[in-house]
């Protein structure tokens, strides 16, 4: 049986949880990597903003076993899903993603969303990172998480060498 690192490619850099998820799954056990369900996908793979999406997303009867196995799984203990973007289109300023054609992702998307969707699932909390390169959209993120328990930590996307970075993590 090959190792996870070579099954998963490239995609445990960003899916963390659900490589590990995976590496449960009656699809290691059979040597069924990410790219055979998901394509090669190197768009999406080179595209750290993911706007991109992978070549192939298995839907409806495709992913219903994998899925139920994965709830299940899920309701142990403290779970901690990474890479959740927060955002909310309907804010006066808007957001610079998703695209408003995109009607899938041109939604409110926040933290009494990702509630709803994991309650079954006990204790889960989420690492939320914030793709939008405005700098104010940081202070967007970091004002709920606050008192927000779903939330465990942030990702902010400030830019380490430019001139403004000490003054913007204030």
């Amino acid at each position: 049986m090959p190792a996870i690192p070579f099954l998963a490619g490239s995609c445990g850099r960003c899916h963390v949880v659900s490589v590990l998820e995976w590496g449960g799954s009656k699809h290691f056990r059979a040597g069924t990597g990410c790219t055979q369900c998901h394509g090669v996908s190197e768009g999406h793979v080179a595209d750290e903003r993911n706007n991109i999406r992978p070549e192939k997303i298995p839907q409806g009867a495709a992913i219903a076993g994998s899925a139920a196995t994965v709830w299940r799984a899920a309701r142990i203990g403290t779970r901690i899903e990474t890479r959740t973007h927060f955002y909310d289109p309907t804010r006066p300023q808007a957001v610079p993603w998703p695209n408003p054609k995109d009607p899938r992702l041109y939604r409110p998307v926040l933290p009494a969303h990702f509630r709803r969707m994991t309650q079954e699932r006990g204790d889960v909390r989420t690492g939320a990172t914030e793709a939008s390169p405005r700098v104010e959209d940081n202070q967007w993120l970091l004002n709920p998480a606050r008192d927000e328990p779903a939330i465990a930590g942030i990702v902010g996307n400030l830019r380490p060498g430019a001139a403004d970075f000490q003054a913007n993590l204030k």
